[in-house]
């Protein structure tokens, strides 16, 4: 046998390019089913749909799958005319994606002025002028660092980020594929020429920094810019853009004739990679990051399976007419589907905290579906296809211009009206509840810190010390304790820090996505900080309404190995149970009366997970002689209703948890009664400090 007939037997590798140098790229109806699933993920996730808890991987899918359309079709117009026309693209561009963003902006803009109130409005009024200047995702990465923001889950245009980061993608691609040319434009007036080789490097070069740079802002609790800012994203891009651009591996079987055995199999790993991330991640996942490799490298094996394929049990799949018809309406039913929920949720509702049921919720998909269908029909077809517009760039530059231009007037000029009406006299009261907290955040350490940031107050000549010690639902107490140290003559010393209860169990952060090691490594400095002031009195108290994910047991024996350093450090420790939580925004439920003036926004009393924490505080403290616990609920809610204003002037709670400083500083008797009761049981106490075995 002679090698040229062995070699025809044996399986090799062979690579063929995507298309040949000229050719346009042709329509794949597969990728409309990738786009269809994509879509399908994000709107059942935001629903809350059982089983995709991790449906937000789809947005990462639309990015790897833009990376991979837009280097193609670069790519196949240089390779084709050897010129970049960056004016047509871009104006493309535009048609394609403003007319409808513009159409959501402006019925958002409507509907939230006519529904919601002055105070709501401002913070919806902030994200429609940064969306309509295609920066919706810089101003949520940098709203979301700051731990005393509202929560940005209510707002209408949250889901515009990564529209933005689309949008800058779109802008700044085409200037990294002028990189991957041999030869500069401006320097060589014929033909680019195009070197693969190249490109490929520099877009790798792109992922592995960016990846890079997403890793290292999720291990440094920097996970809003790892998640909304453009340049953490890059990698995503630049993966699909490397599945555009490197040649596809086939098997040769025997006899030469070529299987594509591998790349189907590589296609449906691709896609269990996608629907498998779906479903098994969920919000403690740490995302972006490692995880997000799963739904990015699958999106561009499942692409890949497609090129020049025969017809596949995979492509069979993705050709689906129901995904294929999602595919066509993604973008706009991404557009519309976000606004629909969290305006049916915040009004249906009445504001007070309340969910939608699923079946509801689904009606509502059906609904935002319906709307996308006619986005699609009347809005981005007509612009998109519009024979004026697309017959010169400069023309969709105008659009560009124009739209990008009313946008932001409309935004801005909304966002000053809305400032004025929350100034008005009947308004003022609720915006100011939204900033009532004494010393900001001068007075506690952020998520982030490590070290201890103290503050002395009441009576700060004393040498006689008091400490609040605990997170922000401590720090919520400042302006009582404040007036209590100053009344027993203690120099008032606060040891607190964001998110970090005054449990010794190391607890899951949400927003790191991980262990909160920064907690625990500030409790240990903290409580040697407690220990060298040696107090007459702690006063205790966290965001304590949950076990926290932390099982029960674990959770009983760190509240006593807290109370137990406490109690030696400490002459009386007094733990203030967390106070009741509304679970919706109170200045903006009240603020919203006026246009609804039936709108209720008193709570009940949660008298489940709630009681069960505080009774596990209670008998971790009765094996303590100088360890009291004291429960104000009844004073914040007398009659097992809390009610958001008191009087007509005293708002009780400036957002979903904390008390406004005002309210706090009225509830200075009762605490102060309560240390009195504290000081009172460990003066009668024989030996303090002592375990004991009978409560009080």
């Amino acid at each position: 046998m002679s090698n040229e007939t062995a070699e025809s037997h044996r399986p090799a590798l062979a690579f063929q390019p995507l298309r040949t140098p000229g050719e346009r790229p042709p329509f794949r109806a597969d990728i409309e089913g990738v786009r269809g699933i994509a879509v399908l993920l994000v709107v059942l996730y935001h629903a809350g749909v059982p089983g995709f808890s991790g449906g937000y991987v789809g947005v990462d899918v639309f990015f790897a799958l833009s990376g991979y359309l837009i280097t193609g079709i670069l790519v196949a117009e240089v390779e084709r005319t050897g010129r970049l026309d960056l004016a047509r693209f871009y104006a493309r561009r535009a048609r394609r994606l403003l007319p409808a963003a513009a159409v959501l902006l402006l019925a958002t803009t409507v509907f939230a002025s006519v529904f919601y109130s002055p105070l709501e409005q401002q913070g919806i009024a902030r994200t429609a002028l940064a969306t309509a200047a295609y920066v919706s995702n810089m101003h949520f990465a940098a709203g979301a660092t700051d731990y005393l923001a509202a929560d940005a889950e209510t707002n209408p245009l949250l889901h515009t980020w990564s529209l933005a980061v689309e949008e800058q993608f779109y802008l700044g691609w085409p200037l990294l594929v002028l990189v991957g040319l041999v030869g500069v434009p401006w320097l060589r007036r014929g033909r680019l020429a195009l070197s693969r080789r190249r490109l490929a490097w520099t877009m790798g070069a792109v992922a592995v920094a960016t990846f890079a740079l997403t890793v290292v802002l999720m291990g440094t609790y920097r996970t809003h810019w790892a998640f909304f800012a453009s340049p953490p994203r890059a990698w995503e891009f630049a993966v699909g853009g490397l599945g555009a651009l490197l040649p596809r591996v086939r098997v040769l079987a025997v006899h030469g004739a070529e299987s594509e055995i591998g790349t189907r199999v590589l296609g449906w790993v691709g896609l269990v990679a996608i629907v498998g991330a779906s479903t098994l991640y969920t919000a403690r996942t740490s995302f972006p990051g490692w995880a997000a490799l799963a739904p990015v490298v699958g999106t561009v094996l499942a692409l890949r399976a497609g090129v020049g394929q025969p017809t596949t049990a995979l492509s069979r799949f993705l050709e689906w007419r129901p995904l294929r018809e999602a595919g066509r309406l993604s973008y706009s039913w991404y557009l519309w589907h976000w606004p629909v929920l969290v305006f049916a949720d915040g009004l249906w509702v009445e504001g007070v905290g309340g969910h939608l049921s699923l079946p509801v919720r689904l009606g509502l998909l059906a609904f935002s579906l319906v709307l996308a269908e006619g986005s699609y029909r009347f809005v981005e077809n007509p612009v998109r296809h519009h024979r004026w517009l697309a017959g010169r760039p400069a023309r969709g530059g105008m659009l560009l211009v124009a739209l990008t231009a009313g946008g932001v007037a409309l935004a801005f000029g909304w966002r000053a009206e809305a400032i004025r009406a929350a100034r008005s006299p009947d308004q003022a009261l609720y915006s100011r509840a939204v900033d009532d907290i004494d010393l900001g955040t001068y007075c506690i350490t952020d998520v982030r810190g490590t070290g201890l940031t103290n503050c002395a107050l009441g009576d700060t000549t004393s040498s006689r010390v008091a400490v609040l010690y605990g997170d922000s639902h401590a720090f919520q107490w400042l302006a009582a304790a404040d007036r209590v140290a100053a009344a027993h003559g203690w120099r008032l010393e606060t040891v607190m820090k964001s998110s970090c209860p005054a449990i010794d169990a190391t607890r899951w952060n949400a927003k790191l996505g991980r262990d909160f090691v920064e907690c625990d490594a500030w409790r240990s400095n903290a409580m040697d900080r407690i220990d060298a002031l040696s107090p007459e009195m702690v006063i205790v108290s966290s965001a304590w309404t949950s076990f926290d994910g932390i099982p029960p047991a674990e959770w009983a024996s760190g509240t006593a190995r807290t109370f137990s350093r406490l109690s030696r450090a400490s002459g009386s420790v007094l733990v203030v149970r967390d106070t009741p939580h509304p679970g919706f925004d109170v200045p903006s439920c009240l603020a919203r009366r006026k246009k609804r003036p039936g709108l209720d926004c008193s709570f009940a009393l949660d008298g489940g997970q709630g009681q069960a924490v505080y009774q596990a505080q209670v008998d971790a403290a009765s094996a303590f002689e100088n360890v009291s616990t004291v429960d104000l609920t009844r004073v914040l809610c007398p009659t097992g209703t809390c009610a958001a204003l008191r009087g007509d002037t005293l708002v009780a709670w400036r957002d979903d948890n904390h008390m406004t400083a005002t309210f706090a500083r009225s509830l200075a008797p009762s605490l102060s009664r309560a240390v009195d009761e504290a000081r009172a049981h460990e003066r009668s106490a024989v030996h303090p400090g002592v375990p004991v075995r009978t409560g009080r």
